[in-house]
């Protein structure tokens, strides 16, 4: 009997009434990713999950059917913290950030807390 591998969180992204998940497994010919949305519309829980992609640029495409990177940043795994910061800047180029999120994102994936010291161990 084959083991299924662990899914790890890559990113977590808080949203109002919900949250999107991105999933890695790791394989031997490298990362496999999904989407997970959770969300709860008139009082009803809903669960989507995506189909698996094997590239990151892939991964960033389940992403991007959301405005991800103007969301509530909540984890991103430590492996991926530099290719999801260079995400969310891409993102921002436009320079439109009115809820200041990516102030946020830097902190989460630079490992800083709010008075700028490490939060990594």
């Amino acid at each position: 009997m084959t083991k299924i591998p662990d899914r790890e969180v890559i990113v977590e992204i808080g949203a109002e009434g919900g949250s999107i998940t991105l999933f890695g497994v790791r394989s031997p010919r490298g990362w496999l990713y999904s989407r997970s949305v959770d969300e709860v519309i008139d009082e009803e829980r809903s669960q989507h999950a995506s189909n698996i992609v094997n590239s990151w640029e892939a991964a960033l495409g389940l992403l991007d059917q959301d405005p991800w990177h103007m969301l509530s940043p909540q984890h991103v795994h430590p492996e991926f913290r530099r290719q999801i910061l260079a995400a969310v800047q891409k993102r921002f180029e436009s320079g439109d950030d009115p809820w200041g999120r990516m102030e946020k994102w830097r902190k989460l994936c630079e490992g800083t807390n709010d008075s700028g010291q490490s939060t990594i161990g």
